[in-house]
């Protein structure tokens, strides 16, 4: 069993570094443009009637090598829907208030929607 979760690491490690190598290919104007653009497509989520009664959700702050999720922030402000950032302590992580979504940040997703995140796992300890 130990052989196999090594090998997992081995080859999750692997895919970070490949993502990594693609993703310092792209220009800070493209993350802008995709921050935008997601959030414009969680907008036209936002109009549907099952999201009305949405209050909170989490959001996570961006850094340099993902989309700017600024544009995420301004589209549910404009709504009056409570942005949520988590805070690590002691090595877990919460929200001061109960989101009633997550939006995740992801390295890598495959197409059964299985994330691949940086590899500190708070978001799967959190779920």
């Amino acid at each position: 069993m130990m052989k196999i979760m090594t090998a997992v690491l081995t080859i999750k490690s692997d895919v970070r570094l490949r993502i990594a190598t693609r993703i310092a290919k792209l220009s800070p104007d493209y993350m802008q443009k995709a921050g935008a653009r997601v959030a414009s497509i969680i907008g036209i989520w936002l109009d549907q009637p099952e999201q009305s009664s949405i209050k909170n959700i989490g959001l996570f702050s961006s850094m340099k090598d993902e989309i700017a999720t600024q544009f995420v922030a301004q589209e549910l402000q404009s709504r009056k829907i409570n942005a949520c950032y988590p805070m690590i302590l002691d090595g877990a992580m919460s929200f001061q208030v109960n989101p009633d979504v997550i939006f995740v940040p992801g390295r890598a997703f495959d197409k059964a929607g299985h994330r691949l995140g940086r590899g500190q796992a708070y978001y799967d300890r959190y779920f």
